[in-house]
């Protein structure tokens, strides 16, 4: 007689009900990519993109998906991966290996309608847009914003960059940069614009229909996850210790001012604990008690 063999895949526990729509992906280390589209947690589950392991994934508020994955063997079928960034579409179609390199950080995101739009971080390289428009003849290149290497980047719905950088020299002038976090509109060239003086491991950044600020969400090690509040520009702390990764999911013209002018419709802040799995603010609840080491959520 045989053992019965049980095929484990993470999944999100019904813990907790939201109402506003999210689109979830999570990078799970040795399951791969997951996807989630839901109007609420509810009982389903995550869906693979993948088993391939990534660096890190963003998704759009339409659900297209961009995943950093370097060279390894697929579980599947034993064949080997060289890496690259891979878009996998909202609509399911299949995967597209958008170029061969291989970002540290990225994310996308965009407006109802619209193409999406993609920021991508290099170690040792700096930050760039990536052109994810499938079918353009200019289809994953690369378009210059900093030349600072960035501990983590976010884009906003409207096309606004974030960027957390630590201090480093400058590769250009040989002159010392203090860092911090930094929006960046990507005209040609770049307008960049100090937005805090510290410097994050994580952040991410979604636009508001309220204020011409952006909501930007924080994470610092040993300190613990914050809200910079778009109203007022105080830091507002959400969750202590060090996160795995966090992200803000938003829905454009959706805001209610709450305590402290933290827009609690629109801003829907996640992050993920070792130990504890997802959590979420305001107000803080479990999400889900797998712990993602990279993931992302965006209003739908």
């Amino acid at each position: 007689m045989h053992p019965q063999t049980r095929t484990f895949r993470p999944h999100l526990e019904l813990l907790e009900d939201r109402v506003v729509p999210t689109n979830f992906v999570a990078e799970f280390p040795g399951f791969g990519v997951y996807r989630l589209t839901t109007a609420g947690l509810g009982s389903q589950a995550l869906a693979q993109l993948t088993d391939l392991d990534a660096v890190d994934v963003g998704i759009a508020p339409n659900g297209d998906v961009l995943a950093s994955i370097p060279p390894q063997f697929e579980r599947s079928t034993g064949l080997f991966f060289s890496g690259g960034t891979v878009f996998f579409p909202g609509s399911g179609a299949p995967p597209i290996r958008v170029n061969f390199f291989t970002p540290n950080r990225l994310d996308i995101s965009g407006l109802p309608g619209l193409p999406d739009s993609a920021v991508v971080s290099f170690q040792g390289v700096g930050v760039f847009l990536l052109d994810t428009l499938v079918g353009s003849p200019t289809f994953g290149s690369l378009r210059f914003l900093s030349p600072f290497t960035a501990n983590d980047v976010a884009i906003a719905p409207n096309g606004l960059v974030a960027a957390s950088f630590p201090p480093q020299v400058n590769p250009f002038s040989g002159s010392a940069f203090a860092g911090g976090v930094f929006n960046i509109i990507p005209s040609n060239p770049p307008v960049i614009i100090p937005a805090f003086v510290g410097s994050p491991q994580f952040l991410d950044i979604t636009s508001n229909a309220t204020t011409t600020n952006p909501t930007l969400v924080m994470s610092f090690p040993g300190f613990g996850t914050a809200l910079l509040d778009p109203f007022t520009g105080f830091l507002v702390p959400l969750h202590s210790g060090t996160a795995n990764d966090v992200t803000i999911g938003a829905i454009p013209g959706d805001t209610t001012s709450g305590s402290l002018g933290i827009p609690t419709s629109d801003a829907n802040v996640f992050d993920s604990f070792n130990g504890l799995g997802i959590l979420a603010a305001p107000p803080i609840n479990v999400v889900s008690f797998f712990v993602p080491s990279a993931f992302d959520a965006q209003g739908g």
